[in-house]
């Protein structure tokens, strides 16, 4: 359901902080969202977006442009 992915995605802005459960039920409800990441970032996991140093800011901006493209 996009619905719960996009509250995820709320989630991880509003806290601040990328956690292997927001991204589990993004992946879940978006199977191509675990593409976007692997293509975009290298990983897709909470853990190796941290050790890439990708901050919330990064991820958000480089996420939302990556979505936006697939369109």
């Amino acid at each position: 359901n996009f619905n719960e992915a996009g509250r995820q995605f709320s989630q991880i802005m509003s806290s601040g902080k990328i956690t292997e459960e927001n991204l589990g039920v993004i992946k879940e409800r978006l199977p191509a969202f675990a593409k976007l990441m692997r293509d975009t970032f290298g990983t897709s996991t909470a853990e190796g977006l941290k050790k890439a140093g990708v901050g919330v800011d990064e991820f958000v901006a480089k996420i939302s442009s990556g979505m936006q493209a697939t369109k």
